[in-house]
């Protein structure tokens, strides 16, 4: 109802959630206008929708498990210890003996090596041994064998630490339980992957372009539909390169204002393709940032709506 309150103004776009013949739920991305007589009467709602529902889940499911990964970091597990490799004895910090799961009375160096997994148990040795025979660090990953049969992923980082004549005192160092960072990597590397597939494979185009216009990738979809491929696309202006000559300054326009924070939503200009056609493209924009939220770059989806267009105008 809210929707058709706006149309009587003329244009409306946005995203609804949707129920699918079979039942299931879906979300849509509209673009829906009001089409009047030469009266300025009313006749009837035109709109255009897309399934965005993958998009959607892929969205929440990377934002979730990103917040993991943060939450991972905030709570890192990390022990002390101090070895002296003359006594054979590893003094150390609780969570050290909690990562380990071996009492601070039996925590000996052979006990130490039996707790690393069978398969990296001569690395790990042969890496501390190596260590204080050159007297130097290490900085390593391994996995532990618990005793319960369960495994753990650690990064162990050592250093010797030398007595008034050069000769080795002590190894101390820290270990880290990176079991859960190890299983959110494996995690978010399975959804990059899933998300470069669905670029890859999406019958829309993707373009990414930096904060002056120039393109940085654009989807195997783009190459379809314009005849160009992206090494001969990479690093060209992309309203030098694509655009007719007489739409370039108001697009380019649209482009600035979306790189600072103004998406763009439903605008259709025409490109070039490699044969001189000219397609209709529907776009839609968001701002990407680095890490200090600063803006990097601006990724655009595109949709062919050439036919459409021909369809309205007929």
């Amino acid at each position: 109802q809210a929707v058709m309150e706006v149309l009587q103004q003329g244009h409306w776009q946005g995203e609804l959630p949707a129920r699918l013949h079979d039942g299931a739920q879906a979300v849509m991305q509209l673009s829906a206008s009001m089409v009047v007589d030469e009266a300025g009467q009313p006749i009837c709602m035109m709109s255009s929708c897309m399934d965005i529902t993958e998009r959607k889940r892929m969205e929440a499911l990377l934002s979730e498990q990103e917040a993991l990964v943060r939450k991972a970091q905030e709570t890192a597990h990390i022990g002390n210890f101090k070895f002296n490799p003359a006594t054979n004895v590893v003094e150390g910090s609780d969570e050290l003996f909690r990562i380990f799961g071996i009492s601070r009375s039996e925590f000996l160096f052979d006990n130490f090596a039996d707790a690393v997994h069978p398969d990296q148990r001569d690395f790990v040795v042969s890496t501390i041994q190596i260590a204080l025979r050159d007297k130097t660090g290490y900085d390593i990953e391994h996995a532990l064998l618990m005793r319960d049969g369960t495994q753990k992923q650690v990064r162990a980082v050592g250093e010797v630490v030398l007595d008034g004549d050069g000769s080795v005192k002590f190894l101390i160092g820290t270990v880290q339980d990176i079991t859960l960072r190890k299983q959110m990597e494996q995690a978010l590397m399975y959804e990059r992957d899933f998300a470069s597939s669905l670029i890859n494979t999406a019958p829309m185009i993707v373009l990414l372009l930096d904060t002056q216009g120039v393109i940085e990738y654009v989807n195997p979809h783009f190459e379809q539909l314009t005849g160009y491929r992206l090494d001969e696309v990479k690093g060209r202006d992309w309203f030098r390169a694509f655009l007719p000559e007489r739409d370039q300054d108001n697009i380019r326009a649209l482009f600035q204002a979306s790189a600072h924070e103004v998406p763009i939503r439903g605008n259709i200009n025409p490109i070039l393709t490699r044969n001189g056609e000219e397609l209709e493209i529907e776009w839609y924009s968001q701002t990407m940032r680095d890490a200090q939220g600063k803006v990097i770059s601006v990724l655009a989806t595109g949709q062919d709506v050439t036919a459409r267009r021909a369809m309205e105008r007929a």
